[in-house]
């Protein structure tokens, strides 16, 4: 790859920016993580998060959802993350809250887009430069994990339980 043609990674000017920009990423990364990432549907590697879970409450919800992003949004804004980079992080929250808000298909839409990842993925691309490697991965607490099981029985239950009624 010529030097032309690679990336341009902004980098801040003094170590405070640095420590800001880690603080943000880690932070984003955290609730990307409990948002798309801190379940897997057992036997595949296939993750979802509480956003796909929340989602199944029409309206609140998504509007669960959305104000988690805007309150990363906002944070990112407040730490000097340059406007090109918060306009593509916000399309993917505006495509994110358009496509959770069509019914049942949303919440799949939810587990499928994962708007948060997404986010963190363009700031690690950007600011790759004073970003430590990517740590590990840790498993969700046995009782998020139970508790969105029983979610997803509860689901499952209504919906069987107003198909046997009608």
């Amino acid at each position: 790859m010529s030097e032309s043609s690679s990336p341009k990674v902004h980098t801040p000017i003094s170590s405070a920016d640095t420590e800001r920009i880690r603080a943000l990423v880690g932070f984003c990364d955290k609730v990307a993580w409990w948002l798309d990432d801190c379940l897997r549907i057992p036997g595949t590697n296939f993750r979802f998060g509480l956003d796909a879970i929340v989602g199944v409450f029409p309206v609140a919800g998504d509007a669960l959802g959305f104000a988690v992003s805007a309150l990363t949004m906002a944070r990112a804004a407040r730490d000097g993350v340059p406007r090109s980079l918060l306009l593509k992080m916000g399309r993917n929250v505006v495509i994110d809250l358009v496509g959770s808000a069509v019914p049942v298909f949303g919440d799949v839409f939810d587990a499928a887009f994962k708007a948060h990842r997404r986010n963190v993925n363009l700031l690690r691309g950007h600011y790759a430069a004073q970003l430590p490697t990517t740590a590990a991965r840790r498993r969700a607490p046995w009782f998020v994990s139970a508790l969105a099981a029983l979610a997803i029985s509860a689901l499952i239950w209504g919906v069987w339980h107003h198909w046997q009624t009608h």
